[in-house]
């Protein structure tokens, strides 16, 4: 029911952003590599997701066991 963004657009924001980033696709066995690493990786497919239940479409991925958040 949300809104729906190219990859085109989401690419131009990544570019805007202080992140450095790559695109992927879809590939799940690359993001469980690069998580198993030590990387944190932004899932954005589809239109977004709405509600308690609205997981998968825009999702954060990474390992909480090697997250230090005392800096933030």
């Amino acid at each position: 029911m949300g809104p729906e963004y190219s990859d085109d657009e989401v690419r131009k924001v990544v570019e805007r952003s202080r992140f450095e980033a790559r695109y992927i696709g879809d590939d799940v066995n690359e993001v469980a590599d690069l998580v198993s690493k030590g990387f944190v990786v932004a899932w954005y497919q589809g239109r977004a997701e709405l509600g308690p239940r609205a997981l998968g479409n825009r999702s954060i991925v990474a390992d909480p066991r090697r997250l230090i958040c005392g800096g933030w």
